[in-house]
C-alpha cells in the first residue's frame, strides 16, 4: 500500500470514530434530577397525666320501702268513711277508712243482750247454790243429832246436786254469750281500716264513700319510706370483695347526678345457678326526694388505680405512637380503667413522652412527623 492509500484509510477511520462518538453521545441519558421530598405529616400530641381511677361494680336495682302492706278489707260492704289520702302520713293503728257495718252493729247489741241476761242467770244460780249449802248444813246437823230423817236429808242432798248443776250450767251460759260478743266486737273492727304502719299512704286506689269493699278489692297502699332498701344481682366473682356493712352509692336516674349513702345490710346466703349471680341489699336513709320503685343504680368501690391517662382515641390494639425527635415511634402499652373518653396506661408510658392523638392509622415506626401542638390530656 502506497503513502497516498495509507493516509485516506486512516482519515475514513478516524471519520467513523468520531462519528460513533457522537451517536452514543446523543443516545446518552441526560443525570436524573434530585426529586422534591413530601412534607412530613403535622401531628398533635398530648402530654401523659398522673391519674387515680377509683374500680367499682354494681347493678341495676328498684328501690322497695322497709315496710310495705296493700290493704284490703275482710268483710264484703260499702265505704261510709274515708279518712286518709295518697301522701298524707299515717300512725300505725290510725283508722283509714270505715266500711258500714249496721248490721253488724245490731248483732254486737244482740250479744251484749245475751251476756246481760246471761250474767244475771248466774247471778240467781248463785243465790240459789247458796241456799241449797245452807239447807243441806242445817239439815245434816238436825240428822246427827235425831231431828231429822235420812229422807229428808236425801232430799237437801239432791236439791243442791241440782242448784250446782244449775250454777255450771249458768256460768256455761255466761262464758258462751261472752264469748260470742266478743267474736262480734273483733268482727265489728273488720269494717274499719287502720295502718298497720307508721308511714305515707301511697295509693288509694280511688275509693270514697260509696265505694263496694271486699277481700279482693285493694284500698290503700301504706309503706314506711323513711329508710329505702335497693336490692342488686351481682356476678359471683365479686363476692369476695362483698362485706356486710360496706358502703355503698346509689343513683337514680329521675334525679339526675345526685348521690345517696347507702350501707351493705344483706348478701344472700345462696347464689342463683341460672344466672351465677348472688342477691345483695343495701339500705339508705331517704331524704325526702326518693320514692319506692325508682330505678336505682348501685355500687360497691373494689380499689384504686393509678396510672397515666390519654385520650382513648390515642391508642389502638394496644400501642401507641409517641413523638420523639421528629419521628413517629410505635410503643406498646398495658390499657387499664376506661372512663370518660379516657384510657389509663398501666405500663408502657411515662409523664414525659408526647403521645400522638388521634391514633394515626398506617403509620409505620419511625416515619417522619412534624409536631402540631402539644394539648393536655382533659380534665378529671
Amino acid at each position: 500500500m502506497n503513502k497516498r492509500n495509507r493516509t485516506i484509510l486512516i482519515l475514513t477511520l478516524a471519520a467513523v470514530l468520531i462519528a460513533l462518538g457522537v451517536t452514543r453521545g446523543l443516545k446518552a441519558p441526560k443525570k436524573a434530577q434530585p426529586r422534591a421530598q413530601a412534607p412530613a405529616p403535622a401531628v398533635a400530641t398530648v402530654a401523659p397525666e398522673p391519674w387515680e381511677v377509683q374500680v367499682t361494680f354494681g347493678g341495676a336495682s328498684t328501690l322497695e320501702a322497709m315496710e310495705d302492706a296493700v290493704l284490703y278489707s275482710k268483710v264484703t260492704g260499702r265505704v261510709t268513711r274515708v279518712t286518709a289520702r295518697p301522701g298524707e302520713r299515717v300512725r300505725k293503728g290510725q283508722l283509714l277508712a270505715v266500711i258500714d257495718y249496721d248490721a253488724q252493729e245490731a248483732q254486737v247489741r244482740a250479744s251484749s243482750a245475751q251476756v246481760e241476761s246471761a250474767r244475771a242467770s248466774l247471778q240467781q244460780a248463785r243465790a240459789s247454790l247458796e241456799e241449797a249449802r245452807r239447807e243441806m248444813e242445817r239439815y245434816r246437823r238436825l240428822f246427827e243429832q235425831g231431828y231429822a230423817t235420812r229422807q229428808e236429808m236425801d232430799k237437801r242432798s239432791t236439791a243442791l246436786s241440782q242448784a250446782e248443776a244449775s250454777y255450771r250450767q249458768a256460768e256455761a251460759n255466761l262464758g258462751s254469750a261472752s264469748a260470742s260478743l266478743s267474736a262480734q266486737r273483733v268482727n265489728r273492727r273488720d269494717y274499719q281500716i287502720t295502718s298497720p304502719v307508721d308511714g305515707t299512704v301511697l295509693d288509694d286506689y280511688g275509693i270514697a264513700p260509696g265505694t263496694m269493699a271486699g277481700p279482693s278489692t285493694p284500698l290503700f297502699r301504706v309503706a314506711n319510706v323513711r329508710i329505702l332498701k335497693a336490692t342488686v344481682n351481682l356476678p359471683e366473682t365479686e363476692l369476695k370483695d362483698l362485706k356486710e356493712g360496706m358502703a355503698a352509692t346509689v343513683t337514680c336516674e329521675a334525679l339526675g347526678d345526685v348521690t345517696f349513702r347507702g350501707t351493705l345490710k344483706t348478701i344472700y346466703p345462696y347464689v342463683d345457678t341460672s344466672t351465677r349471680t348472688v342477691k345483695a341489699q343495701v339500705w339508705m336513709e331517704n331524704p325526702g326526694n326518693l320514692k319506692p320503685g325508682m330505678l336505682s343504680r348501685v355500687t360497691f368501690v373494689k380499689g384504686t388505680h393509678r396510672g397515666l391517662k390519654i385520650p382513648v382515641e390515642a391508642a389502638m390494639n394496644g400501642k401507641v405512637f409517641v413523638l420523639e425527635d421528629g419521628k413517629a415511634r410505635e410503643r406498646a402499652v398495658k390499657p387499664g380503667a376506661e372512663r370518660d373518653g379516657m384510657l389509663m396506661v398501666l405500663e408502657g408510658l411515662s409523664a414525659s413522652d408526647r403521645v400522638i392523638t388521634p391514633f394515626p392509622e398506617g403509620m409505620r415506626d419511625g416515619d417522619p412527623v412534624s409536631h402540631k401542638a402539644t394539648q393536655e390530656a382533659t380534665e378529671d
